[in-house]
């Protein structure tokens, strides 16, 4: 039963994020540009992507999982999201094949067939 208020509650959250803030503008994508930006200047010197940020490592109640759990929520969507783009294109792209392919035999036939005669 914890788990599934943890569930509510994340969910509850991840309500009134999207509320507050419009897209990409999460915690995540702000740490992840960041990190990107340090790493351009500094290549040399390697840093950490939780530099700088507190992070309870031993979370004692449920509220101090929340974040975590809406990040881990909002990455499954957008991982199903980009799998389902990558599967269409998947099935365009063998789609373009066949009818490549059937072009390519067709050109083959007609060569074939002006060498025969």
């Amino acid at each position: 039963t914890t788990l599934l208020q943890l569930e509510a509650t994340a969910d509850e959250y991840l309500a009134a994020n999207k509320a507050a803030k419009p897209s990409g503008t999460d915690k995540a994508t702000k740490t992840a540009a960041a990190h990107a930006s340090a790493s351009k200047k500094d290549e040399a010197k390697r840093s950490t992507p939780l530099a700088g940020q507190k992070i309870n490592l031993n979370p004692k109640k449920v509220a101090d999982l929340l974040p975590e759990l809406a990040m881990l929520k909002s990455l499954y969507e957008e991982s199903k999201e980009r799998i389902a783009k990558l599967n269409a294109k998947e099935k365009q792209s063998k789609q373009r094949f066949e009818v490549q392919q059937k072009q390519h035999l067709a050109r083959l036939a007609t060569i074939e067939a002006r060498f025969k005669n």
